[in-house]
């Protein structure tokens, strides 16, 4: 089901429904290219389209009872990213995911979120931060704000809606928590942050956490509650017990404490990549998560992440592979680009200084 609905409550009432009649969707923005969305409706194979004309139609359906008890194999939702080819690269979950998700959040029910807590979506709704923290709102019962595109992206007025409704907890990404760091709007109790390093990220009065996880493992896999401002931010530890993380090298072993590996990890749940086998079988290798990302264990036990064993840009926090850069050609005279790019990326600065972009490391 390819879900294609304007940023207000309609595509999460969307989302519940398809779960309930046991079926998968994916999500795209309504202000997505429309070659963009053709892609993705293309390569998913979405047998329908829930749109604000299908909407009216739903609208006068009489509704059915009950629902579908999906196995937790059933494919439950896909996330489409940047792909290094330039088109779209979508990551299939299954219903597993959803407990799986939920427990990673919050460990200790109650600990972070209840029926008193107010946040606000600014997330994408293709990202799987929308994903998770629509579970959250079902699970817990708090209410819900969801922003539009020019908010979630605009400081001041971000820092408007906060306030006028009282929201007390937010993810926001870390490249968004920088520029807000002149202050945070009132009220605001409880930051979470992930998706891009975090390091520098620190306000006084107000519980941060810097989670590690990424679209492809569908579910938060580490946690750090920060206490002050980190260089080096690290990701923290497992916040499921049943749940390794291993740091290896390239052959494959375990690196001895203090040492650089790649960051892998337990996912289950996860299909892979929609019609990209061998991508899915370079990452997944006897059940453990390749992430691409290379880390460290401290003394403490907690992990830092140390850079990428591949080029990749992070955008606010949303992935964007080289590759689609390359395939999109050069933008518009004077097009800024404002990105953290992680490890070398030699040939990609090369390309962004000749297109005249703004970068920063």
């Amino acid at each position: 089901m390819l879900i294609r609905l304007p940023r207000d409550a309609r595509p999460f009432i969307a989302m519940l429904g398809v779960w309930k009649a046991g079926a998968a969707f994916t999500v795209v923005e309504d202000s997505y290219a429309p070659e963009r969305i053709e892609a993705i409706r293309e390569d998913c194979g979405c047998r329908l389209t829930i749109d604000e004309a299908a909407w009216g139609e739903i609208l006068r359906t009489p509704p059915l009872p009950g629902f579908k008890r999906a196995d937790e194999h059933d494919a439950c939702f896909a996330i489409y990213t940047s792909g290094s080819t330039g088109r779209p690269k979508g990551i299939l979950q299954e219903y597993g995911k959803i407990k799986l998700n939920q427990a990673s959040l919050e460990p200790t029910p109650g600990s972070l979120v209840n029926e008193g807590t107010c946040t606000a979506l600014a997330a994408p709704l293709n990202f799987i931060a929308a994903v998770k923290i629509f579970l959250n709102a079902l699970y817990s019962g708090m209410r819900l704000i969801v922003l539009t595109t020019d908010t979630a992206c605009n400081p001041a007025q971000l820092r408007t809606q906060f306030e006028r409704h009282q929201v007390n907890m937010a993810f926001l990404s870390p490249s968004m928590l920088r520029v807000m760091s002149a202050g945070l709007p009132a009220g605001l109790k409880t930051l979470v942050t992930g998706s891009e390093s975090a390091n520098g990220v620190w306000f006084e009065g107000v519980r941060l956490i810097n989670n590690y996880g990424m679209s492809d493992a569908g579910f938060h896999v580490a946690q750090f509650e920060m206490d002050r401002r980190y260089d080096i931010t690290p990701i923290g530890k497992p916040v499921l017990d049943d749940i390794r993380i291993q740091l290896l090298d390239e052959a494959g072993r375990e690196v001895p404490d203090g040492e650089a590996g790649e960051i892998c990890f337990d996912n289950p749940f996860f299909r892979g990549y929609v019609h990209l086998p061998e991508e899915t079988a370079r990452v997944l290798r006897d059940g453990v998560f390749h992430s691409g990302d290379m880390g460290r264990r401290l003394p403490d036990g907690n992990i830092v992440v140390t850079g990428r064993l591949n080029t990749m840009v992070k955008i606010n926090g949303n992935r964007v592979e080289p590759g689609e850069i390359e395939a999109a050609g050069p933008g518009e005279p004077g097009h800024r680009i404002w990105a953290e790019v992680r490890l070398s990326g030699h040939s990609l600065l090369r390309r962004l200084r000749r297109e005249g972009a703004a970068f920063k490391l």
